[in-house]
């Protein structure tokens, strides 16, 4: 729907708007400050929408309608080339506004600076509304995820947070993780990020299963590391050890945890899950 005519779905009681344009943004705002039924708006992919040229104002004249806006619940403003002012914009938006659940504003070029003189990383520890936070590839490395994670310190309300695809490694990656445990996030989406491998070695204690999904595993030691693959013996019930093979799971009873090792044994225990069950 091009958003020359979002507005007339909004003032017409619509509930989900996908809106695919440039123009009429002024009318869009207008609705979305008065009373309306929508609950969620999609404007991915409005390349322009958050394009910092001259007269550009369309993504902070759709954040200010939105401050006040106590309808909406999920934004999704994905692929609009989102860069610091409408970082701030929003930011600004999310410090005042009290009933947005979901934000989605992955694939823009937010960076660390969004995180930081963006207010992105501040938003956080004001708002009481957000749930999830999408930010899938928007280049944020170790500064934005180390603000990121400072302000879940005072963050009880996000769930979850969604930064697959940026330019994280171990040292902000602790950090995020390191927090699961006092914030109020169920989920941590890190994938493909720059983070080190579990870092294995020979004579190492772990826990092995042929599927970890009906909780049987048995009490190993690594045994041989051959490039990428991770040999291990179980020990038998009478002492002796079985022989060396990969193992479909292998998690480390001794040793340092990677950051994805970290943020799965946090959350497992936020879950409630059940603890392991060994066969030895």
């Amino acid at each position: 729907v091009p958003l020359g005519e979002v507005a007339k779905l909004i003032g017409s009681g619509a509930q989900a708007v996908n809106g695919k344009g440039e123009q009429d943004i002024q009318h869009v705002a207008q609705q979305l400050s008065q009373c309306n039924e929508l609950l969620y708006l999609n404007l991915s992919g409005v390349m322009g929408l958050g394009q910092e040229t001259s007269g550009n104002d369309w993504c902070c004249t759709l954040s200010k309608a939105l401050a006040t806006n106590e309808q909406l619940l999920h934004l999704n403003i994905s692929h609009t080339q989102i860069q610091l002012k409408a970082c701030t914009a929003l930011s600004e938006m999310l410090i005042q506004n009290s009933t947005l659940v979901s934000l989605d504003v992955s694939y823009n070029p937010i960076g660390d600076e969004g995180c930081v003189r963006g207010r992105l990383a501040e938003m956080l520890t004001k708002n009481s509304s957000l749930q999830i936070l999408s930010m899938s590839n928007c280049k944020i490395g170790d500064e934005g995820a180390g603000e990121l994670a400072c302000a879940l310190d005072r963050n009880a309300t996000l769930q979850q947070l969604g930064l697959s695809a940026n330019e994280v490694s171990d040292a902000g990656g602790f950090q995020l993780a390191d927090r699961i445990p006092k914030s109020g996030l169920t989920s941590l989406d890190l994938q493909a990020n720059p983070l080190s491998g579990p870092k294995w070695f020979v004579g190492q204690k772990v826990r092995v299963a042929h599927d970890a999904s009906v909780n049987k595993w048995y009490h190993a030691t690594i045994d041989s590391i051959q490039g990428t693959k991770v040999l291990a013996k179980v020990f038998n019930l009478d002492g002796s050890q079985g022989w060396s093979h990969t193992w479909e799971h292998m998690e480390p009873e001794e040793g340092l945890l990677s950051v994805m090792q970290t943020k799965t044994k946090f959350l497992q225990v936020k879950r409630g899950a059940e603890q392991p069950k060994y066969e030895n």
